[in-house]
């Protein structure tokens, strides 16, 4: 992740390169492999080996998400959790995966909102620690959707409401808000700041029905 250059990548755009791949809020595998290995595997850095052991680690966050193993996953949940590997800090990136599931942009998360967001992040985390055989990625999706499950009805809990906004959880876990809620609600936009190269937006395909 340091060495291929995937850490120094602004989340924000990141997030938003990743919503430009997908069809229907859904991210195909195949677009996402090439997307990985046109962007995400710069030339010379590494070797036969390790160029294959990174690629499979790619693809083991993606099959982390791949719950009914058809090759599509929910584009918005999958980049929210991806973010977690770029640049940033800890709240920037928390804004920025908050704005990606707040789906009516009123800066406000349901249940049900909070629990994608949530399960986005332990995924993705346990993802990354997990042998990628199905039966260890079962385990990661099992364990992601109740502890998501237990976290935001803790939260919810708390807040006595039927939705939260982005400040009283990052007060919830400590981060604060920092400036960080307000980048919560402005559009992702900007350049990634990379260097030697910067990503560019993947060709998309078809469009395909959404996974339900």
């Amino acid at each position: 992740v340091t060495r291929t250059g995937l850490s120094e990548l602004d989340a924000q755009v990141v997030c938003r390169l990743l919503l430009d791949c997908s069809s229907d809020g859904v991210l195909d595998e195949s677009v996402y492999e090439t997307w990985c290995e046109r962007q995400l595997l710069p030339a010379g850095v590494l070797d036969d080996d390790e160029r294959s052991t990174y690629m499979r680690l790619l693809s083991s966050l993606y099959d982390a998400f791949n719950r009914d193993g058809r090759g599509a996953v929910d584009a918005a949940e999958f980049a929210s959790g991806f973010s977690v590997l770029c640049a940033g800090s800890k709240s920037a990136k928390l804004a920025a995966a908050w704005e990606l599931l707040d789906d009516d942009g009123d800066g406000l998360l349901t249940r049900r909102g909070l629990w994608r967001y949530l399960r986005s992040f332990l995924t993705i985390l346990m993802g990354a620690c997990e042998v990628a055989t199905e039966e260890g990625l079962n385990t990661v999706r099992v364990a992601a959707d109740e502890g998501a499950i237990w976290l935001s009805t803790h939260i919810f809990t708390q807040a006595a409401t039927n939705t939260i906004a982005f400040n009283f959880f990052a007060d919830w876990c400590g981060v604060g808000v920092w400036g960080a809620g307000a980048r919560a609600r402005e559009p992702v936009t900007g350049a990634v700041t990379r260097s030697p190269t910067k990503p560019a937006p993947c060709r998309r395909k078809k469009s395909r029905p959404q996974r339900k």
